[in-house]
């Protein structure tokens, strides 16, 4: 988990402080993903032949990733949790990052002179 925070100063001694949070495989997590790769090679080398050992492989690797990247996302929503519980134990104030639209200019094609108008 890493989490990123920087503040900005603004007008009448305001400031803004943006929490950005990423969500990596530990290293505890990578080896272990790596760890039961060999496992499951050992196995199907020493116990089954390579096609009926393939589905060893494509059954546990998948659910092995999706436990993963389900923690992943728990401690995720923990720390969210944390620190919105931590900004209101300080008073600060939630804003979302908004995208502002630009207004559009309507424009209309330019006619040459000298063509008239088709009705």
């Amino acid at each position: 988990m890493q989490l990123t925070t920087v503040s900005e100063d603004h007008p009448r001694g305001r400031q803004l402080i943006r929490c950005r949070l990423r969500a990596r495989w530990s290293l505890q997590a990578t080896v272990a993903f790596w760890s039961v790769l060999g496992l499951d090679l050992l196995v199907i080398g020493f116990f089954f032949s390579w096609l009926n050992g393939l589905g060893l492989l494509l059954l546990t690797l998948p659910v092995f990733a999706y436990f993963l990247s389900r923690q992943k996302r728990n401690l995720q929503s923990l720390l969210i949790v944390f620190l919105d519980e931590l900004a209101k134990e300080w008073r600060l104030l939630k804003f979302r990052e908004t995208t502002q639209e630009i207004p559009r200019v309507e424009t209309r094609p330019i006619k040459p002179h000298g063509v008239p108008d088709k009705a």
